[in-house]
């Protein structure tokens, strides 16, 4: 941490009472799912049903898959592997007090300043993303579009975004239903932030296709005093090791095993900063 003027050490303790605010939402709303699951009659997954079948059974599982993400509980595994769950999907479950862990080291560090609740929530949203998306592809939910495989979260994003635009230039509000009315909302509120119709969308579409480098390049959000960004890319490696299942981020031992002893002269703290750079500073 470093010494910060009355001003900023003002907002950055408000952001402290927000961030555990988010901790204690995110433990009161684990046990709300965790309940559900354990004690939900949930039928298995309709392999030979149709289509509409196997939306169902996925639809069931929106409000609180999400909220389980954080506390991968033997019983709670356990009962979503009952439930035909691959790991494909599983992998994004990290432990809450792990990526805290993370986050104190780096709160500690002399030197560095960040605001721990836009690093929680830019975490919390990339997973809460990914096995989402993960979920649908593992459960087949996913159909030709433009020619190309992708999941049914796109398409339909993709085409609510090119009726909303419609009905925009044609000035008319159709009757819509819950679930419409809420992504039209969504829409509206991300061009307000963006201020830009093409971000907007592009942003939209990207996390629909399980792309979430929008929420945890926010980690690259920090301000350095005294010391090097290098030492912050250094200690973030742990942090995004914890959190990047798609990307490779070896260890010390794994490192040295795969021969690379001529990368980065042979040393694995280069190699480490290396790859944090070239995750969080990516164009």
């Amino acid at each position: 941490m470093i010494d910060m003027p009355e001003a900023v050490r003002i907002i950055y303790d408000e952001d402290v009472v927000h961030f555990n605010s988010i901790i204690d939402e995110l433990k009161i709303n684990s046990v709300v799912a965790k309940n559900w699951l354990m004690s939900e009659n949930i039928e298995p997954f309709p392999c030979d049903g149709s289509l509409d079948d196997k939306i169902n059974f996925v639809l069931q599982f929106t409000d609180y898959l999400q909220d389980l993400i954080f506390f991968p509980e033997a019983a709670i595994l356990d009962k979503l592997r009952e439930l035909r769950f691959a790991n494909h999907t599983l992998r994004w479950f990290v432990k809450l007090e792990d990526v805290l862990k993370e986050i104190d080291v780096l709160n500690k560090i002399d030197g560095l300043f960040f605001l721990p609740s836009a690093y929680l929530i830019g975490i919390t949203c990339h997973l809460q993303v990914k096995v989402n998306v993960s979920f649908f592809e593992d459960f087949e939910l996913t159909t030709l579009y433009n020619n190309s495989e992708t999941n049914i979260i796109f398409k339909d994003f993709s085409e609510r975004y090119n009726r909303l635009e419609y009905n925009r230039k044609k000035q008319q509000t159709p009757k819509m239903n819950y679930f419409e009315n809420l992504m039209f909302k969504l829409y509206n509120s991300l061009e307000v932030e963006a201020n830009n119709k093409v971000i907007a969308k592009k942003f939209l579409l990207q996390s629909a296709k399980g792309n979430t480098a929008v929420y945890y390049t926010l980690l690259k959000d920090f301000y350095c005093e005294g010391i090097s960004k290098n030492k912050v890319y250094l200690e973030l490696f742990p942090l995004l090791k914890l959190i990047l299942k798609d990307d490779e981020l070896l260890s010390s031992e794994e490192y040295f095993a795969n021969d690379n002893d001529s990368k980065y002269d042979a040393d694995y703290r280069m190699y480490k900063i290396a790859r944090v750079k070239k995750i969080l500073l990516k164009k």
